[in-house]
């Protein structure tokens, strides 16, 4: 079965608009390979080691309010560079609800009056999201279209606890970046 159908989304409960080609989700796994002397630089296994998961979309409403604080959070007023040495995650908890960015499938993909059956989540909340540390963020000023790409970082929390995300989880196995319902 192929699946397809565009997801709406809204950051910190403010719409982001339309989206060049929808939103990505990437994940990368870490770990530290076991190697012994036995097999010279043979890889033999890993002990793993969490991973990271980030979101990016390239927005092409620049001027509505979800998108400005999506490319510009540490600080309300563009061109400020916010405060020096503030936690990233005080300002993803701070946003409103707990939930920094919320993708929604919306109308139907591509042969269904409704969403089909198993073509992917209703809804992913990225309860701790906030733009990743050291991406580019490029925007053209010219007589172009102006849009921004943004790559948000998805912070793992515990959904059961109210332990705020810069707190690390009491338990490893718990975590998650984010609820697909």
């Amino acid at each position: 079965m192929f699946i397809a159908g565009p997801y709406t989304a809204t950051y910190n409960n403010a719409t982001l608009g339309v989206t060049e080609e929808g939103w990505e989700l990437e994940y990368t796994f870490s770990g530290d390979p076991i190697v012994g002397d036995n097999l010279g630089d043979s890889i033999q296994d890993h002990i793993y080691r969490g991973g990271n998961c980030f979101l990016s979309a390239i927005l092409s409403e620049w001027d509505l309010a979800g998108v400005q604080e999506a490319f510009w959070p540490y600080e309300d007023t563009f061109g400020k560079i916010g405060h020096i040495g503030a936690n990233v995650l005080d300002h993803a908890t701070n946003l409103s609800s707990g939930q920094a960015l919320v993708l929604s499938r919306s109308g139907s993909d591509c042969r269904h009056s409704a969403p089909a059956p198993g073509a992917g989540p209703v809804t992913i909340t990225v309860r701790y999201g906030i733009l990743a540390m050291n991406t580019p963020v490029r925007q053209l000023f010219a007589s172009r279209h102006r849009k921004v790409g943004v790559r948000m970082q998805a912070y793992p929390y515990v959904p059961s606890s109210n332990v705020s995300a810069s707190d690390p989880p009491a338990s490893n196995s718990a975590a998650v970046w984010f609820s697909a319902v």
